[in-house]
């Protein structure tokens, strides 16, 4: 009874924070630029960017139906806070099953710790895939420790079909599964090779949920990136090979320090107990402490070597482990001395909540909103709008195809038109355009109908044609 108090106390305690701090609808705070996409292909049904996250599309969608009394964009910012929250819970069951002996103060406390970093809240606030993604994770954690603790074929059957479906969230789930299974096997070593066999195919039936990518492809013009309707493109799509250029060019050492930087901020003197921790796992906990490591270990390499930005994200599975590894030495250390002191550790938890706030605090953002009053709404009937801006874009797919707001309005994102799918969604989003495969920016130019108003968000030179640039 008291761990599920403590676990209601944990869900309410991050969930009210969160949902006082969520954004109206969509923002381009903390890496929110894909939020207006990501909901295009939410409530259209469509493909959302590499790898296409068909989990969160569809799960999102029956979100929003389900909260129609608020906009698409503001419902999944809801679905953030809520996911996140509810993925704190299940950080909190896995911590209670490796710590069955800890005290519910000292882990609910880390984990609100965790909870109020920046890494992480930023993350609940906006509409972005990472909080369900982090909900699935600390879903297998909590699974996996349930598994190895008293093994029985039906948990393993659902753990396996949850890791596969985990997958349909992002793609960064599959670096942290290998070290579950080495936890997993180190013990339980004795697997029956039918239940093994059953386990894997399941894993695969939950993956299975990207069958959605072709099913859907071409169905909704506007939201089809790729149109993985082949092998070749559905391959290019999940594999994210348009971003195969940012992988393992980032500086590893700069990246490290400043993830230790915001680490060290957020937890601060509860590092202190990180070895004592280790050290206790290592005794009793040395299969969860051999796999954790590995998972840790593949996400943060890959997370350190990515040079784009926006990734930061890609902690909070790391994350979650070091949570476990703190609350192990800090309940190790209260056990040595005086277990009143525990209610120390809430002070943690509270600091950080105090100095984050008004940064977190996204309920009066309204600047996508500013934007399309500015830029959208005033242009003339039938205009066509240059972009090179995602965020720019995103926003106003969503209020064009999601708002039904300025329907006539053709965007064109130039940087775009360097993908061939793209150049044929154009053809079938915007009347009177004829384009065809690859085309370079000034034949995009003279392509475009010369009876359509010309606008751009970025000045133009060396082209005949009058295109009318929007400032601000």
């Amino acid at each position: 009874m008291t761990n599920r108090l403590t676990a209601l106390f944990v869900f309410l305690a991050a969930g009210s924070v969160y949902w006082l701090t969520r954004a109206p609808g969509l923002s381009w705070q903390f890496g929110g630029t894909d939020g207006g996409e990501l909901a295009t292909a939410v409530d259209l049904g469509g493909i959302a960017h590499p790898s296409g996250y068909p989990l969160y599309v569809i799960l999102g969608k029956v979100f929003t139906v389900l909260i129609f009394f608020e906009s698409p964009a503001s419902a999944l910012t809801l679905f953030s806070a809520v996911t996140m929250a509810v993925g704190m819970v299940f950080l909190y069951a896995a911590g209670s099953k490796l710590l069955p002996d800890a005290n519910p103060v000292v882990i609910s406390s880390c984990i609100l710790t965790l909870a109020f970093l920046p890494f992480t809240w930023s993350q609940a606030v906006i509409v972005e895939v990472y909080s369900f993604a982090f909900m699935f994770w600390t879903l297998i954690l909590w699974q996996t420790g349930s598994l190895v603790q008293h093994f029985r074929p039906s948990k393993g059957y659902f753990l396996a079909l949850v890791a596969g479906l985990s997958l349909g969230s992002h793609l960064m789930l599959l670096l942290g599964l290998p070290g579950v299974v080495v936890w997993m096997l180190a013990a339980r070593p004795t697997l029956r090779r039918r239940d093994a066999f059953l386990m894997g195919g399941l894993f695969l039936l939950g993956a299975g949920i990207y069958v959605w990518l072709p099913l859907r492809a071409g169905a909704v013009p506007v939201s089809n990136w790729g149109n993985p309707d082949n092998w070749e493109r559905f391959y290019q799509h999940i594999s994210g090979e348009i971003y195969h250029v940012y992988q393992f060019k980032g500086d590893y050492t700069e990246n490290l320090v400043a993830w230790s930087k915001e680490i060290g901020r957020g937890f601060g003197p509860l590092l202190l107990f990180l070895p004592l921790g280790l050290g206790d796992l290592w005794i009793r906990r040395r299969p969860f402490l051999l796999g954790s490591f590995i998972s840790a270990a593949s996400i943060g390499f890959y997370r350190l070597g990515y040079a784009a930005e926006g990734v930061n994200a890609y902690w909070l599975l790391p994350n979650a482990l070091l949570v476990i590894w703190i609350s192990a030495g800090v309940q190790r250390w209260f056990q040595l001395l005086d277990r009143r002191l525990t209610l120390i550790i809430l002070i943690f938890p509270l600091v950080q909540l105090a100095a984050h706030f008004n940064e977190m605090n996204l309920r009066n953002d309204h600047e996508p909103e500013k934007f399309i009053h500015h830029v959208l709404l005033p242009l003339p009937e039938n205009a066509i709008l240059l972009t090179d801006s995602e965020r720019e874009t995103f926003t106003l797919w969503y209020t064009i195809y999601v708002e039904k707001k300025r329907a006539d309005i053709c965007v064109i994102d130039v940087r775009m038109v360097q993908w061939a799918w793209y150049v044929d969604n154009l053809a079938k989003q915007c009347h009177g355009l004829e384009l065809e495969g690859f085309v370079t920016f000034y034949e995009l130019v003279d392509a475009l109908p010369e009876d359509r108003p010309l606008f751009s968000r970025f000045p133009i030179e060396l082209t005949d044609r009058t295109i009318f640039f929007i400032e601000g």
